[in-house]
């Protein structure tokens, strides 16, 4: 669709598309005006860290912006909002009633939004009441920072009973090895080492011995570490659940594709409301109510199949990362036995050395060592249990800043803007139907379509017919005014050009037609007989060949009948039917009036035995025919003649019936020459071609 045929539309329709788009946009603007609700909003402020809070053990974990993504996702989520809304004082909200799918409704209002860029967020809600969006917003932050608390104590709880059943089997390890050093003490010295201890050997143990000893303590807490996390990750779940947005569901193509439809169906209910005396009762309102909610649920089904797909996919996804991360601890965890292994064997070497310098009083001194190991690794899981409890105790890493207050003003909404664009639409309407109209009727705008479109040769082009009956002076002299001047100039164009042309250098008769009617056939095949005897001087005929409707009679000021329609029934001859007194060179055979069906008058040869008739006396002959597509009996008249001009009235002919009647002559035997444009403006036929006046005596 170009601009010119947007423009060609515009001035077709202006008339007609202004006034009522004026008034539509008067209405428009209006509906809005008096349909206009003031917007209240109610925000709460959260504090987010990125980092765990901490008292006096500082924690392990690295800032991670993955956490404060989660944590704003999730006040947006099914688990947050499903509470919400099985709230009584919530679900007894006229807002909420009123919603077919309350949480996905909630999951749209809510925002969360970053203030600055600071570590604050905040949680707002928009509505037409104060008082509700108010208890919304503070039922979610309520929700969210309780189901927190929840999964951080359970999370807590559950690494403390880990840490709490080792630290128990360590503890009674290390007794074990008291008693054993305290044995062993007795049977070196005599002594029980409650009550002195006895001075270690002079060799003492070997440098490297104890070097291997710190590294072999060493390798066994990070064993043990190791050991830990293992289990640790194997038993509890990943602690970042994976969640999908709500702008993550919308933004699949089928689902934003069913909530376009549901908005368009929702405005569309809104204006039934509007219109309508019944309001709500309105049949069409109940019927197109019914067909909303059908299209909430399966909107609601379509996007919890999909967050189900894509909760199933990011599980997989952290099933996956949580296998790789124990897969790496346990390629660590075999480092760090192998380590210890070949520790332990050097150890034990050194060990075995040492024992034959110093006896036995070595062995009390690794299992003293030994039990310094067991004392050490008891310290660092009290510590851990230390820094659970200080985390437990610590400020939490999400905090509400302030909770939501009830607005006591709307917002600074200005309406006109609104009513401003709606006015705008309502002007712009019509004038787009109209486009569409145009664009399925498909109108003549200018030879140059039917040059594309019909494959039709143009033979000419006409202005539009001065309103001016014809006189007798018309058959030797030009009439006056401008207007009329360009006509019949353009007409004498198209006489020159059909009488020049090789293929009917030798033409007697010719018809002249169209596809449907009101396309100035009759207008052109009048003033064509008289182009025609005005430029030969000899004697034209124009037959009235419409007998359903003639208009010869009219244009020429002449009777009706006896005409064609008596002489095809023998009622008269066709010296009595044909009008000579209008002029000298032309004359004229009206249509008459009809007795019976058309069809039965041209047939058994009566028109060509006509023709045959009248063609003697008479240089040239134009039969005017009714519309091909309306009236067949135009097509026997078509083929009696010797060549067809087809006639087609811009910005009124439809180009597929242009094209249709011209198949159906071409498919009939009938020598369709060409296609005359008529209807064209005087002014754009001037400018086109020029205007060329001459002197007249």
């Amino acid at each position: 669709m170009s601009f010119g045929f947007v423009l060609y539309a515009i001035r077709q329709w202006w008339k007609v598309a202004l006034p009522v788009g004026l008034v539509l946009a008067g209405l428009a603007g209006t509906l809005r005006y008096v349909l206009f609700e003031p917007v209240y909003e109610a925000s709460a402020v959260l504090h987010i860290d990125e980092s765990p809070r901490y008292i006096v053990f500082e924690p392990e974990a690295k800032p991670s912006q993955r956490y404060v993504e989660t944590q704003l996702e999730l006040i947006r989520d099914r688990m947050v909002l499903g509470p919400v809304v099985g709230k009584p004082e919530i679900a007894s909200l006229p807002e909420v009633r009123e919603q077919i799918s309350p949480i996905d409704w909630l999951q749209k209002e809510v925002q969360v939004e970053p203030v600055g860029r600071s570590n604050l967020y905040s949680i707002s809600m928009r509505g037409p009441r104060a008082e509700s969006v108010t208890r919304i917003v503070n039922a979610v932050m309520d929700i969210y920072l309780e189901l927190r608390r929840q999964k951080d104590a359970e999370r807590v709880e559950t690494v403390l009973t880990a840490l709490e059943e080792e630290r128990k089997d360590h503890k009674e390890r290390l007794e074990q090895l008291r008693e054993d050093v305290r044995k062993l003490t007795i049977e070196a010295t005599g002594e029980d080492p409650n009550v002195a201890r006895p001075t270690p050997n002079d060799a003492g143990t070997p440098s490297l011995a104890a070097d291997l000893e710190n590294r072999l303590v060493t390798a066994e807490m990070e064993q043990r570490t190791m050991e830990m996390q293992i289990q640790l990750y194997k038993d509890m779940p990943s602690r970042d659940k994976p969640v999908v947005s709500a702008s993550e569901l919308d933004a699949d193509p089928a689902i934003a594709s069913r909530v376009a439809m549901l908005a368009e169906q929702q405005s569309q209910l809104a204006l039934i409301e509007a219109r309508s005396r019944q309001g709500k009762n309105d049949p069409a309102y109940r019927q197109l109510e019914r067909v909303i909610a059908q299209g909430s649920q399966v909107l609601g089904a379509m996007r919890e199949n999909l967050r189900t797909r894509l909760l199933a996919q990011r599980e997989a996804d952290a099933e996956t990362q949580r296998e790789a991360a124990i897969t790496s601890m346990q390629r660590d965890l075999e480092r760090y036995g192998i380590m210890q292994k070949l520790l332990k064997e050097r150890y034990d070497a050194e060990i075995a050395k040492a024992k034959v310098v110093s006896g036995d009083t070595l062995d009390l001194e690794f299992r003293r060592a030994e039990l310094e190991r067991a004392g050490e690794m008891l310290n660092l899981i009290a510590q851990r249990c230390m820094g659970l409890h200080d985390t437990q105790k610590a400020p939490s890493q999400v905090s509400l800043m302030r909770a939501a207050e009830k607005p006591s003003a709307p917002l600074p909404i200005n309406p006109y803007k609104e009513m401003l664009l709606l006015c705008l639409a309502g002007l712009c309407l019509p004038f787009a139907l109209a486009v569409v109209w145009e664009r399925s009727v498909r109108r003549v705008s200018n030879f140059q379509q039917l040059e594309q479109e019909a494959e039709m040769v143009i033979v000419g082009e006409t202005p539009r017919l001065p309103v001016r009956t014809l006189s007798a002076r018309n058959a030797s002299s030009h009439g006056g005014g401008r207007d009329l001047e360009v006509f019949e100039e353009s007409i004498d164009g198209l006489r020159t050009c059909l009488m020049l042309s090789e293929p009917l250098k030798n033409m007697r008769i010719l018809a002249v037609t169209s596809a449907a009617s009101q396309e100035g056939k009759t207008s052109i095949a009048a003033q064509l007989a008289v182009s025609v005897a005005r430029a030969t001087g000899g004697p034209t005929l124009l037959i009235d060949g419409d007998m359903r409707s003639p208009d010869i009679h009219n244009i020429f000021g002449i009777r009706q009948k006896p005409g064609l329609a008596e002489v095809l029934s023998g009622d008269c001859t066709a010296a009595d039917a044909i009008v000579t007194s209008w002029s000298q060179h032309v004359h004229l055979l009206p249509g008459g009036r009809l007795t019976a069906s058309p069809h039965k008058l041209l047939g058994m040869g009566r028109l060509e035995a006509l023709l045959e008739e009248v063609r003697p006396s008479y240089s040239c002959i134009v039969i005017d025919t009714p519309p091909v597509l309306s009236a067949s009996e135009a097509i026997v008249l078509a083929k009696a003649a010797e060549a067809t001009l087809m006639c087609v009235m811009q910005d009124s002919s439809r180009i597929d019936q242009v094209r249709k009647a011209y198949e159906r002559l071409a498919a009939a035997g009938t020598r369709p020459f060409g296609t005359v444009l008529n209807g064209v403006p005087t002014k754009r036929y001037a400018y086109r071609y020029g205007s060329y006046a001459y002197t007249r005596s």
